[in-house]
């Protein structure tokens, strides 16, 4: 759907602006936290760099990939952008608060407002540890503000449709899972099979007619 500008031409409301690409990403400019405590801006983060991941003090992850998203700017005219502190990004990307995961958008401080898609040109995210045990790594990496006076634990599963399928942490990503779980059987559908396979066994068991005869003549 193209995104055309509001009423008269005025460009839209962040409210009514609609986002360009599905990417879920940060804007040049935001701040990552590596792992020796530096900042590197995030366009400037590459493969093999060692990041925080906000998980257990001090723990640090592997970017594995670093992902650039180019703005596809016939799709709108217009994007969403969320900003807290110089952290700037989308409004579905997922960040901890209070150990769950939620919206930047939602962000406690964060504002939105309704950008050009042509002035912000292209989306950035990571992808940390993608080759890590499960359980092993949080998956994310810490964006902090210009003044450094806070810091954001943002989602780093990247574009892993393994990742993403095994920690859903966006809603179109947990209603994919959603979709593609296989309900277990009943409980009386596990029973009836149960029976029925039991039932057969029975029936391979019992001796034919004729091996019977045969059986009674033998013991007579």
């Amino acid at each position: 759907t193209g995104g055309g500008g509001g009423a008269n031409g005025a460009p839209p409301t962040a409210s009514t602006a609609v986002s360009a690409d599905s990417h879920d990403c940060f804007l040049a400019g935001s701040l990552v936290v590596m792992a020796d405590g530096s900042r590197k801006a995030i366009e400037d983060v590459k493969e093999g760099d060692e990041v925080l991941t906000g998980g257990a003090a001090g723990a640090t992850g592997v970017v594995t990939k670093a992902l650039v998203h180019p703005v596809d700017v016939s799709k709108a005219a217009f994007l969403n952008v969320v900003s807290f502190g110089g952290v700037q990004g989308t409004r579905s990307h997922p960040v901890m608060v209070d150990g769950e995961w939620t919206d930047f958008g939602a962000y406690a401080g964060a504002t939105v407002d309704a950008r050009p898609a042509a002035d912000v040109k292209q989306w950035y995210n990571l992808e940390v540890d993608a080759h890590a045990a499960p359980g092993a790594s949080l998956h994310a990496y810490v964006l902090e503000t210009a003044d450094g006076s806070a810091r954001v634990v943002a989602s780093g599963l990247g574009d892993n449709d393994v990742l993403n399928r095994r920690y859903p942490r966006q809603q179109e990503w947990k209603e994919t899972v959603a979709r593609e779980l296989i309900s277990p059987p009943s409980l009386a559908a596990l029973n009836a099979c149960n029976t029925a396979g039991a039932a057969a066994k029975n029936l391979a068991a019992t001796p034919s007619a004729p091996a019977a005869s045969a059986w009674v003549s033998a013991r007579s």
